[in-house]
């Protein structure tokens, strides 16, 4: 591809990544609701809130995904291929998408170090050592909008970009499983 064509294709990969972006949420909490109407319900219009929500608030990697998705259909190549193409690249420019690089680096989790805890004894008849309260919690109605959130992109995330390929959910585990 020449620079123009590269200019030329970003900016029509630009144009319809909000788009991608979106639908790729709006599938994701679709299956997240489906997934969980057991546990929680909401209205078409609070659904569609949280889908704008997360699309404006989505970082790097789902920019850089739904960009590549568009280009992969569009210039016949392999997402894998798409997702470092110079079109997708300038196209994530030309949005003022978050840094695909810093969301990448951010992947990065350091192993932590242990620390040696120190040991409270505590001698019989002693006072027991109080345990501060736990905060209060978010509301019922937050907490269920944050667990959907989460399953939306868990869902999101089903999608490998090295592939392209959908990956098979991991089983689900119950409550008794944990004990």
């Amino acid at each position: 591809m020449t620079p123009a064509e590269v200019e030329a294709t970003a900016e029509n990969l630009a144009a319809r990544g909000r788009d991608e972006l979106t639908a790729r949420f709006r599938e994701a909490y679709a299956k997240a609701l489906g997934a969980h109407a057991d546990l929680v319900s909401f209205d078409a219009e609070r659904v569609e809130a949280m889908i704008q929500r997360s699309a404006a608030e989505a970082d790097g990697l789902q920019w850089r995904r739904a960009l590549a998705g568009v280009a992969a259909r569009e210039l016949d190549i392999s997402l894998a291929s798409a997702l470092t193409h110079p079109a997708v690249v300038r196209a994530h420019q030309i949005i003022g998408a978050p840094s695909y690089e810093s969301a990448l680096a951010a992947l990065a989790v350091p192993v932590p170090v242990p620390v040696p805890v120190p040991v409270v004894t505590q001698a019989p008849g002693e006072t027991p050592v109080a345990t501060p309260p736990a905060p209060p919690g978010p509301t019922a109605d937050r907490a269920a909008e944050t667990a959907l959130e989460h399953a939306a992109e868990a869902e999101l995330a089903m999608v490998m970009p090295e592939s392209g390929h959908e990956s098979e959910p991991a089983p689900a585990v119950r409550p008794a499983e944990l004990a």
